[in-house]
C-alpha cells in the first residue's frame, strides 16, 4: 500500500495536474464539459421543436371546419352577372353617420406587457383626436376611473384562448364585454361573448409567437363563425398576409356572413400610438351606435389617408376625406376583385374610380399614399343580381 500510494505522489504537481486533465481518448476535461454542454443544448433544442409541431398538430384537432378549395369556393358564391346585365352594388358606406376615429386595442399596465397607466394611454389617444378607445388588457376588463373629456371607452378584453394549455393559444379582442370568459373553446367563449352582447374581433392573425400557436389559420377562423371582425393591420404581426387572410374568409364566408376588416395599433407603451386605426361610420358618439357600425360593416381601416369609399353610378368611387390636407398627394389605388385579381389600378390624385363589370362577385379597394404613406382598404362591395338584390 505504501508503494502504490508513492507511485500515485510521484511527478511533479503541474505534471500530475495535466495528467489528470486528460482522457483516455485525449480529450481535456474542458473539452468533455463543453461536448456536454452542446449536447445539452442541442437537445433543448430538439425539445422545443418537438413541442412546437406537438402542439400544432394538437391545435389542428381543436375548433376547425371543413375547407373547400378556394376555386369551389369562388364558384359556390352568387354570381352577380354577367358584363351589361343588370346588377346591384351593394355599399357599405350608404348609410347616414358622422365619422369616427377609432381604436380597438390597447394595453396598459394592467397587462404583464403594457408599459404605460390607464391614464396616460387614455390621454394620449384623446390628444390624436380619438373618439372611442378600446381598454383591451390581457384577459381582464380594465375599468378607468376618469375618462378624458370627449373620450368613449370601449368595455373590452384580449381574451386568450387557450390552447393547449394557457398562455398558449389563439388571440380575440371581445368588444363590449363586461366580464371576463375564462374557459371554453374558441366556439364556447365567443358564445359566451356574444351573450354578454360582444363583438368578436380576431387578433393579430399572423402573429408568429407563442410558438406559433397564436397564428389564425382559415379551418380554424371558419369554425368561429361568432367573428365579425379581422385585424388586417396590427403591428405585431403580418400586415400582407392578413390582408390575404381576411381576404379569402371573405370569399369562404359569402355575403351572409360577412368579417370586417380593421386597423389597430395593439399598443402597449407611447412608442406604438397612433400607427393603425378604423374610421367608423356612425350616427352617435355612443357605444350601441358604434356597435350599430362595426355590426353592418361602415368602417375602413387606415394606417394613414382619411378618405370615402362609395358607389356612385355603377363606379366604385374613392375620394379625399381631407380636401384640403389631402390635395395634391398622389395615390396608387387598386380594385380587387373576389378572385383576388386587381381588376384595376389608378395612379394619380383622388378621386379614382372602378367601371363594375358585375362578374366581379365582390370588389375591395386598396389605397395606398405615395406621397404622405399610409394606407387605407376598404370592406367589399358585394355585387349582386337584380333579381336576388331584396336584402
Amino acid at each position: 500500500m505504501e508503494t502504490v500510494r508513492k507511485q500515485r505522489g510521484t511527478g511533479p504537481p503541474k505534471a500530475r495536474g495535466k495528467a489528470l486533465d486528460k482522457a483516455p481518448g485525449g480529450l481535456s476535461r474542458r473539452a468533455r464539459r463543453l461536448a456536454r454542454a452542446v449536447g445539452r443544448l442541442l437537445l433543448c433544442v430538439t425539445l422545443v421543436l418537438a413541442l412546437a409541431a406537438g402542439i400544432k398538430t394538437v391545435q389542428n384537432r381543436r375548433d376547425v371546419a371543413h375547407v373547400p378549395t378556394l376555386e369551389e369556393a369562388l364558384a359556390a358564391l352568387p354570381a352577380g352577372g354577367a358584363p351589361g346585365a343588370g346588377f346591384e352594388i351593394r355599399d357599405p358606406y350608404a348609410v347616414p353617420g358622422h365619422w369616427y376615429k377609432v381604436q380597438l386595442h390597447v394595453h396598459t399596465d394592467r397587462s404583464i406587457d403594457g408599459k404605460w397607466t390607464v391614464e396616460e394611454a387614455l390621454a394620449a389617444y384623446a390628444a390624436k383626436g380619438y373618439a372611442f378607445v378600446a381598454i383591451s388588457d390581457h384577459d381582464s376588463i380594465t375599468r378607468p376611473e376618469t375618462v378624458p373629456e370627449g373620450l368613449v371607452v370601449i368595455p373590452a378584453e384580449e381574451n386568450t384562448v387557450a390552447f393547449p394549455f394557457w398562455p398558449l393559444g389563439h388571440h380575440a379582442v371581445l368588444l363590449f364585454v363586461n366580464e371576463h370568459i375564462d374557459r371554453g373553446s374558441a366556439r364556447e367563449r365567443f358564445d359566451a361573448a356574444l351573450a354578454q352582447g360582444a363583438v368578436v374581433s380576431a387578433a393579430h392573425p399572423n402573429w408568429p409567437g407563442n410558438l406559433g400557436s397564436g397564428v389564425w389559420e382559415v379551418k380554424h377562423l371558419l369554425a368561429a363563425p361568432q367573428i365579425t371582425l379581422m385585424e388586417v393591420r396590427n403591428a405585431h404581426s403580418n400586415s400582407g398576409l392578413d390582408t390575404a387572410v381576411w381576404h379569402e374568409v371573405v370569399v369562404r364566408r359569402g355575403r351572409e356572413a360577412p368579417v370586417w376588416a380593421v386597423a389597430v395599433d395593439d399598443s402597449h407603451h407611447m412608442d406604438q400610438l397612433d400607427h393603425g386605426w378604423t374610421m367608423v361610420k356612425a350616427q352617435a358618439q355612443t357605444l350601441p351606435a358604434l356597435k350599430e357600425a362595426l355590426l353592418r360593416g361602415s368602417l375602413y381601416p387606415s394606417t394613414g389617408p382619411l378618405v370615402e369609399f362609395g358607389e356612385m353610378d355603377g363606379y366604385i368611387v374613392v375620394a379625399s376625406g381631407e380636401p384640403h390636407a389631402g390635395a395634391g398627394a398622389e395615390f396608387e389605388v387598386r380594385f380587387i376583385a373576389a378572385s383576388g385579381d386587381v381588376v384595376a389600378t389608378v395612379v394619380g390624385p383622388l378621386p379614382a374610380r372602378y367601371r363594375v363589370r358585375g362578374d366581379e362577385r365582390f370588389v375591395r379597394v386598396e389605397a395606398l399614399d405615395r406621397t404622405r404613406g399610409g394606407k387605407a382598404w376598404s370592406q367589399p362591395f358585394w355585387i349582386v343580381a337584380r333579381e336576388s338584390a331584396a336584402p
